[in-house]
């Protein structure tokens, strides 16, 4: 966890990437929420399939 949800970055000169990389300066970080509304249940049951070997690997607890 993060002591406040603002965060000091610097300038990265990369060869791609977001366009913000370009500015330096406090960003403020919010959790991204959207897809538990926005995917639809067959997505969720592919991406659920697909990760399931590392979930259960890694000690993931499953819910239906």
């Amino acid at each position: 966890l993060l002591a406040a949800p603002v965060v000091e970055v610097g300038v990265q000169h990369t060869v791609a990437g977001n366009p913000a990389r370009f500015s330096g300066g406090q960003v403020r970080l919010r959790p991204d929420e959207e897809w538990k509304s926005a995917m639809t249940a067959r997505d969720r049951r592919m991406v659920a399939a697909l990760t399931l070997p590392l979930l259960t690997a890694y000690g993931y607890r499953l819910r239906g």
